[in-house]
């Protein structure tokens, strides 16, 4: 029963961290298209779902690991130390890139507007990292699924 209640959470915890992060590029592109002060509502409510979502992958490593305590499987599974890999590289981006990344571009936006170049930079070099972190969780989430040895 451990097991399975682990399982439940660990992926009621995937799909709100993965379905938070995946809609940052949408929200930012509507923005974009409407004035300042819709960006900065967009900016601030990617910051705030930013928040859950890491929460939600470091409670998705928690259980994780405990699953594979309870079942016994060992750390040499491919799926199992590739996926640590790239959590901790996509965990990583996400914290000391991404996530300043928005803190930057809203005090930016406040300070300086919407036409600001560095804000521009930054949204862009935002939407080019936010779609490789999306490959890489679907990597994660292809070895979770599939478990090749």
């Amino acid at each position: 029963m451990l097991y399975i209640t682990l399982k439940f959470v660990h992926i009621l915890l995937a799909i709100i961290a993965v379905g938070f992060t995946t809609s940052f590029g949408l929200i930012s592109a509507r923005a974009a298209r409407a004035g300042d002060r819709e960006m900065m509502y967009a900016l601030k409510t990617i910051a705030l779902m930013s928040n859950i979502a890491h929460g939600c992958y470091l409670l998705l490593l928690i259980t994780g690991l405990w699953m594979i305590w309870v079942v016994g499987y060992p750390f040499s599974f491919t799926w199992i130390y590739l996926s640590l890999i790239l959590f901790t590289l996509a965990f990583l981006a996400g914290s000391f890139m991404m996530i300043p990344s928005v803190k930057r571009r809203m005090a930016i936006l406040q300070e300086r507007g919407s036409s600001d170049p560095e804000l521009i930079e930054l949204s862009q070099r935002a939407m080019k990292l936010g779609p490789i972190l999306g490959v890489v969780t679907l990597v994660i989430i292809w070895l979770m699924v599939a478990k090749p040895i």
